[in-house]
C-alpha cells in the first residue's frame, strides 16, 4: 500500500498504526512522488491525505483511478470539506473517506478491507480472462469443424 501526505509525522504515525497488518507500506510526501512509486511498484491500496502542495490529493486520486484503476483509492483529511469529499468520490473514484486524527482501528480496518477488495477484484480479473480464453478456443474449435 502507499500512504501519501505531506506531512512526515502523519507518515510515521500510518506506518506505526500499520506495523502488525499484513501489508508492505510505503509512504510518499507529495503527489509527483507518489506518482513515481504507483509507477515504479504495483500497489493495491492508495490512501492519500487531501491538502498537500503542488497537487491536491482529489488530483492525485484522479490520476490514480485514470492510470491505475484496479489500485483501491481512499482519501483522508482532517478538514471538514465537503466539496473535496465529493470531487473524491466524482473524480477520483475513491472507495472510502477517512478523517483525521486517525484511529488506528479505523484505519487497520479499512486497509484491511480494502485489500480483500483489491484481491477479489483481481480473481474476478483473472476468471474473467479464464472464460474469455475458453470461449476463444471453443469457438476456434467449432469454426475448425465448419
Amino acid at each position: 500500500m502507499l500512504f501519501v501526505d505531506d506531512e512526515e509525522g502523519n507518515l510515521f504515525v500510518a506506518r506505526e498504526m500499520l506495523a502488525d497488518a499484513p501489508v508492505v507500506v510505503l509512504t510518499a510526501t507529495d503527489g509527483a512522488s507518489a506518482l513515481e512509486t504507483l509507477r515504479s511498484e504495483p500497489i493495491a491500496v492508495l490512501v492519500s491525505d487531501q491538502r498537500m502542495p503542488g497537487m491536491s490529493g482529489v488530483e492525485l486520486l484522479q490520476r490514480a483511478a485514470t492510470e491505475w484503476p484496479d489500485t483501491i483509492r481512499l482519501l483522508l483529511t482532517g478538514f471538514a470539506d465537503l466539496g473535496a469529499v465529493v470531487d473524491a468520490i466524482n473524480r477520483g473514484g475513491i472507495w472510502r473517506y477517512l478523517t483525521k486524527p486517525i484511529d488506528p482501528t479505523d484505519l487497520q480496518h479499512a486497509i484491511r478491507l480494502a485489500t480483500e477488495q483489491y484481491r477479489t477484484r483481481a480473481a474476478h480479473r483473472e476468471e474473467v480472462r479464464s472464460l474469455k480464453a475458453r470461449i476463444d478456443e471453443l469457438e476456434a474449435r467449432l469454426a475448425a469443424k465448419v
